[in-house]
């Protein structure tokens, strides 16, 4: 009789754990995997990061805040890239430079040789619920970002990311 109880004991165990880890993972964090170099120097092909999905929740979005979205283009794969612009405001790209709302925006987690192109478009106008986000990769095809798929709505993204966890020369915050 013994052996039923732990084993039924470890079966409602296991089932807790599971609906606790299946929670967690869906409505708290997660973890992602940077495939590609659109957020260089910043973040490498194959780091891994904590992606916070509850502060989502209780807080807004800041410029320059690394977040984890929806792909417009390609369902279920998911990007990471920073944001530059913010709900209703003006996002110009002019010589290389961003400039909000017509001043310009000072990117000091930016290589200081870092140019970004601006042969797929000028300007945009930001909606009530849509950000800018852009890789800190700016080169020729290395991120497809906002430059190219125009404004992301706060529905599609799915966290920010402040912490790394791989390499573990790297842990910590971004």
């Amino acid at each position: 009789m013994s052996n039923k109880k732990d084993l039924l004991f470890t079966i409602v165990l296991l089932v807790l754990a599971l609906i606790i880890s299946l929670a967690l993972k869906n409505f708290v964090f997660n973890i992602a995997i940077v495939d590609g170099d659109s957020m260089n120097p910043t973040l490498e092909n194959g780091e891994i990061l904590v992606n916070n999905r509850i502060s989502l929740k209780f807080s807004d979005l800041e410029r320059g805040d690394i977040v984890i979205f929806k792909s417009p283009d390609i369902r279920k794969q998911l990007n990471v890239k920073r944001v530059i612009g913010l709900p209703s405001e003006s996002v110009t790209l002019i010589e290389g430079k961003f400039y909000i709302d017509d001043e310009l925006l000072i990117e000091d987690y930016l290589d200081e040789d870092t140019y970004t192109l601006n042969d797929i478009g000028y300007h945009w106008q930001l909606g009530e619920e849509e950000y800018f986000l852009v890789g800190d990769n700016r080169g020729l095809n290395e991120s497809h970002d906002s430059r190219a798929t125009g404004p992301i709505n706060k529905r599609e993204i799915t966290g920010i990311t402040k912490i790394r966890i791989f390499p573990l020369n790297k842990l910590g915050r971004i």
